[in-house]
């Protein structure tokens, strides 16, 4: 089982890796609806708008380390600490879905620049920020209060504003 893993996470990965080009929200929205599809996840129009909209707003869709040289890391700017408390406090009771994800991307605990260079991982993880939370909204400005709320949290420096004006293209 660990080679059919490790293969599909290799196949995957190649895949990903040669199809996203930097900045691009609709490339990286079929990259988002691909991952979801083959881990078996919601991808409804809305919930990849809400990712694609995330990335947008955390990089710019860029594959990075934070900014200023904080710990968040990838296209969605994730902390180390957010992707831990995730697999020790919601994957851990959910075996059926962690099989899931990891037949797709791997491990789910990996090394901060393993989880840099695991593209598809980090759109999982970004989904699970909001699904932990059943935040899943239609409406662009519900999204960004999503986004403060589940996301970017009281204590981070992003704005609704900020994030209105991002996906908006000011």
């Amino acid at each position: 089982m660990l080679v059919i893993k490790y293969s599909v996470r290799l196949i995957l990965l190649t895949m990903m890796i040669s199809q996203i080009s930097e900045g691009s929200t609709m490339n990286f929205q079929s990259n988002i609806d691909y991952v979801l599809t083959e881990c078996r996840l919601k991808n409804d129009p809305y919930v990849i708008r809400q990712l694609a909209n995330t990335a947008k707003v955390e990089s710019g869709v860029r594959n990075i380390r934070q900014i200023g040289g904080g710990p968040a890391l990838g296209y969605f700017q994730i902390e180390p600490s957010t992707r831990r408390d995730i697999v020790k406090n919601y994957l851990v009771y959910r075996g059926i879905l962690r099989d899931k994800i990891e037949n797709v991307i791997g491990e789910v605990v990996m090394t901060d620049q393993e989880f840099l260079n695991n593209v598809p991982a980090q759109i999982v993880f970004a989904y699970l920020v909001y699904e932990r939370y059943q935040a899943w909204e239609v409406m662009d400005f519900e999204m960004a209060i999503a986004w403060k709320t589940y996301y970017n949290t009281r204590l981070g420096a992003g704005t609704i504003k900020k994030y209105m004006e991002t996906i908006n293209g000011r």
